[in-house]
Parts: C-alpha cells; sequence; structure tokens
C-alpha cells in the first residue's frame, strides 16, 4: 500500500521523480495532515511507500502544517509505536523544504536504528542506488553503489564484490529518481 500526501496534486503529475512508481503504482491521496494521521495510525504496518509534498497550505492552533511537520510527526509515531518507517520519497518542488525534510529523515535514520531495522525492498530486478554499510576491524564504512534486489537477496552487478563480507543496504533510492 502507498500513501501519496500533497493538497493538490496526483501521483501521475509527479513527472520530475522519474519513477514508474507514480506512473503506475496505487496510491492512497490524503490532503489534509488530519487525514494523514488517521490514516497511518490505521495502516502503518501495510504501507510500503510515503511520498511527501512539503506545502499542504493547512494551518492549525500550532501553525502551519507542513510535509516536514508531519514526516517529524511520523518519526515520532513510529518511534513510540516501535514501527519501522515505511520507504519514504519527497517529491516536493519546493527546494528548501525537500532538502530540510531529506536531511531530518537521513538524520532520524542514522541516529534511531528501530526505524530502519528492516529495510524495504525494492521491485525485483530494479537498479537502486544503495548506501551499503559494512562493519569491520577499522569500524563503520559506508559507500553508494548502484544494486538490484533479484526478490530473495540484494545483489551487485558484474565485477562487483559487494554482499560477499557482511554488507548490508541500509537505504536505498531508484536510480532513475537520481537523475
Amino acid at each position: 500500500m502507498n500513501l501519496f500526501l500533497d493538497d493538490e496534486r496526483f501521483p501521475i503529475q509527479v513527472s520530475w521523480m522519474r519513477s514508474t512508481l507514480y506512473k503506475f503504482d496505487v496510491w492512497n491521496i490524503v490532503r489534509t495532515g488530519e487525514d494523514f494521521k488517521l490514516f497511518v495510525i490505521k495502516n502503518i504496518k501495510d504501507i510500503k511507500v510515503i511520498s511527501f509534498d512539503h506545502d499542504i497550505q493547512e494551518f492549525n492552533e500550532d501553525g502551519e502544517e507542513t510535509g516536514y511537520t508531519l514526516l517529524k510527526w511520523l518519526v515520532d509515531f513510529c518511534l513510540d509505536t516501535n514501527n519501522v518507517l515505511p520507504a519514504i520519497n519527497v517529491h516536493s518542488m519546493n527546494g528548501i523544504g525537500k532538502t530540510n525534510m531529506e536531511s531530518y529523515l537521513q538524520n532520524a535514520l542514522d541516529n534511531c536504528p528501530s526505524l530502519s531495522n528492516k529495510v524495504s525492498i525494492p521491485r525485483e530486478a530494479e537498479p537502486v542506488l544503495a548506501r551499503i554499510k559494512q562493519l569491520n576491524d577499522l569500524g563503520t564504512s559506508y559507500w553508494y553503489e548502484v544494486v538490484y534486489h533479484n526478490g530473495n537477496a540484494w545483489c551487485g552487478y558484474e565485477c562487483s564484490r559487494t554482499f560477499t563480507k557482511c554488507e548490508q543496504v541500509v537505504d536505498w533510492k531508484y536510480a532513475d529518481e537520481c537523475l
């Protein structure tokens, strides 16, 4: 199940993300912060992907509610209820808001391992840019590499030796979204 938070657009209109996810997958669309929270509370275990807009033009007694404030709420909700975060995309056209949201998310994932104890799995054989983690005698190393999932395990492309020495994927994004 996918969740799309945007006050005006539909997933098919998010053409700048260059992902077939927005064109062909089925989405549950929410337009307000209240609807977002209710949907998440009811369905958190079944949500695979959440795509956020930043500017949802909503105000409440605490001020403006944005995709950023809802992302922060989602992280707190998952921590409080011992749930893993679904895969998160930020499709906002607000460059500063998008950067702030992605930085907050990365910081949360880096500092709260319980949020990502299970990495979501991309569509089979679809190339993804993955953040790889390896723990060795010198400490922990991270790097980025294009890899894919074959339905059972993560795989590197020809000549890659990734996944031969206990490396693991800690985060990923579809490769065509990175262009």
